[in-house]
Parts: C-alpha cells; sequence; structure tokens
C-alpha cells in the first residue's frame, strides 16, 4: 500500500512539509477478521476484481470536476491523472477516487476545504480493496480531523452512513468521519453477492 500526502498549493517540498498539517493514512491497519495479505482467488471469492465492479464511479468518462480535482494533485500522490473521479463533498472537503500502478491500486483522495488547506491520498491492491476497501484520515493543527472509508460497491453501507451530509453521484459507499471519534468500533455489514459479511472499523484519527 501507499500513501502521499497532498496541498492545496504549488509550494516547495521545503514549505509544503512545514504547512502541512497532521496527516495519518488508515490504509495500511489492517481491519478485524479481514487478512492483510489478499490474494486474487481470495478476493474473487468473495467479489468479482473487476475495476468498474469493485468502484462504479471508474466506468464512468471523465468529467470537467474531475479534470479540475486531477490537475490539482501534486505529482507526488502517484495516482493516473486521466483515473480521478469526484466522488462525493461535503462542508469538509472534496473526496475522489483514482487508480495507481497501472491499474493494479484503488487510491482515495480527500482535499480539505480552505486556503492553503491539506489532503492526503492512500492506495491499495485491487484484491486487498475487495476486502477491507481503502482508508484515509487527514488532522490540520489543531483543525479539522476526517477519516474516510471507500467500501466496495457490493457493500451495503446504509447503516452507517445514516448520518451522511455528502452530496454527489458516487457516495454510496463512502464514509466519512468528521472530527473522528476518540473511541473506535467495529460493524457488520452484508454484502449484496456473498454471504461473507464486511467488517467495518471505525477508527480515531489519533493525532494531536
Amino acid at each position: 500500500m501507499s500513501n502521499s500526502v497532498i496541498d492545496g498549493k504549488k509550494t516547495s517540498k521545503e514549505k509544503t512539509m512545514k504547512r502541512l498539517s497532521k496527516v495519518l493514512s488508515l490504509a495500511c491497519v489492517p481491519v478485524a477478521g479481514l487478512a492483510v495479505a489478499a490474494s486474487p482467488a481470495m478476493a474473487e471469492q468473495i467479489t468479482s476484481l473487476d475495476t468498474p465492479v469493485l468502484v462504479p464511479a471508474l466506468a464512468f468518462p471523465q468529467g470537467l470536476q474531475d479534470m479540475e480535482i486531477a490537475r490539482s494533485i501534486p505529482g507526488q500522490a502517484a495516482v493516473d491523472p486521466a483515473s480521478v473521479r469526484l466522488l462525493g463533498e461535503d462542508t469538509n472537503g472534496k473526496y475522489s477516487v483514482a487508480q495507481a500502478e497501472g491499474g493494479t491500486q484503488i487510491c482515495i483522495i480527500v482535499q480539505l476545504r480552505g486556503v492553503g488547506s491539506v489532503g492526503g491520498s492512500s492506495c491499495t491492491t485491487k484484491e486487498q480493496f475487495a476486502l477491507s476497501g481503502v482508508r484515509v484520515g487527514v488532522q490540520e493543527n489543531g483543525g479539522r480531523s476526517v477519516v474516510t472509508h471507500l467500501l466496495p460497491a457490493d457493500v451495503d453501507a446504509t447503516p452507517i452512513r445514516a448520518n451522511s451530509n455528502l452530496t454527489g453521484k458516487f457516495v454510496s459507499n463512502l464514509v466519512v468521519q468528521p472530527n473522528a471519534s476518540p473511541t473506535s468500533g467495529q460493524i457488520e455489514l452484508d454484502r449484496l453477492q456473498s454471504n461473507v459479511k464486511f467488517s467495518y472499523s471505525q477508527l480515531p484519527l489519533a493525532l494531536k
């Protein structure tokens, strides 16, 4: 898995590191009950590994909003700009998906709103995404914090999205925890095409 930090302004690497707020990627945190090293055979027993099946947004042509977001992402994010798709947004920021490593990885991208705002991205293999999704946490120094989790499309995320304020075409499997809870919790979610449960863990963003 790979993690990177993105900044809302084009600055030198040194200035970027000084200005960026604390960012924590949670995609590498193993979710209870799920294998950390996922093989294609293991994942295919649960869902298809076809990218449009895992993330329907990636089956659609890139629009103007998608292109705008792609242009704002610095090179160190290491994603394919042509694959960037806006999933949704809320008062805290915008949330997008992209591919990396020649289409073998799926990435979640978070861009917080505001002048000089910060963001983060995290990528994982398609096999691991099929089992546990991809997650990234972003926290400003003394300010907002969000943990964002993109789930595979075959997971019914309704129980954990009841109070969601997200808007957009592809938010049904996007879960955003604003001002992340200091405690953690785990919820078993149904999969639409499998009897295997998806274990969703609500993780804290433990940065100070």
